[in-house]
């Protein structure tokens, strides 16, 4: 939902609700208020904008970030590659 509203809707009108939902929860940020953490000169609010636009909720990246950046969401498990399905082993020469 989020990435259909970054992607629908002006950047402006993005960093107006990023200030509604600071708003409400009170998340922590560097700034004295909602207003100048995400608008204005230096604002996050066009890069998050920006950000949530490319994010996918299928692969677990607003988890990641609410994880990584506040520590509210669990973290995501780990996916184990089996690399020689991938790369070839090397080969040793003798010296």
């Amino acid at each position: 939902m989020i990435t259909q509203a970054t992607l629908c809707l002006p950047v402006s009108t993005v960093t107006d609700l990023l200030i509604r939902v600071w708003g409400v929860y009170k998340f922590s940020i560097y700034a004295v208020n909602g207003t100048e953490e995400f608008s204005g000169v230096g604002g996050i609010g066009p890069y998050w904008a920006q950000l949530f636009s490319k994010m996918s909720n299928d692969t677990g990246d607003y988890q990641a970030f609410c994880n990584y950046n506040y520590g509210y969401c669990d973290p995501l498990p780990v996916v184990q590659i089996d690399e020689s399905k991938y790369f070839k082993p090397k080969v040793r020469t003798s010296q």
